[in-house]
């Protein structure tokens, strides 16, 4: 006869199994996806003339949102902003409203990549809302793009969301 610690341990097995099933689904999605998305940022980012060598870059879990950190220059970020027709989110600015939609409906303020973008002279930068110059020629395209930069470090840091169909 079965006793209720059989029981237990029976559900306590199958509440492991799931966790480890759906964990290891949004790493293979993750790996996935990775190839794709720094094929798409970099086409992104070469609409603008703008070639980056070094591109870290990953998928935000099984989400349609990724994020993704190079380096450039000033120069080269003015080109991008240029490009991808971003405006620069101040304070106080339609842009800057929408960035903070964009990062509170994602949950991006609690990136690792985005921890060293928040000082003093760090500039934010923003798409409009699947804005015509986020198409690529491949026919994909992203609802937004978000661009953070810090001068003192030439580094860049990026958020992005692929758009639906």
């Amino acid at each position: 006869m079965r006793t209720n610690g059989w029981k237990i341990a029976q559900l306590f097995s199958i509440v492991v199994l799931a966790s480890t099933l759906l964990s290891g689904c949004e790493s293979m999605w993750v790996r996935a996806n990775k190839g794709f998305l720094e094929r798409d940022l970099r086409m992104l980012i070469e609409k603008s003339k703008v070639r980056i060598t070094t591109l870290d870059c990953r998928m935000l879990g099984t989400t349609r949102g990724a994020v993704g950190v190079f380096s450039a220059t000033s120069e080269q970020v003015d080109v991008i902003v240029k490009g991808l027709a971003l405006k620069e989110a101040i304070e106080g600015s339609e842009e800057e409203a929408f960035l903070e939609k964009i990062l509170s409906s994602v949950h991006h303020r609690d990136l690792k990549e985005l921890r060293s973008f928040s000082g003093d002279g760090v500039k934010r930068y923003c798409s409009k809302k699947r804005a015509e110059e986020l198409i690529l020629g491949n026919g994909v395209s992203f609802e937004y793009f978000v661009l953070y930069f810090d001068p003192s470090t030439d580094s860049v840091c990026v958020l992005l969301a692929y758009a639906y169909g």
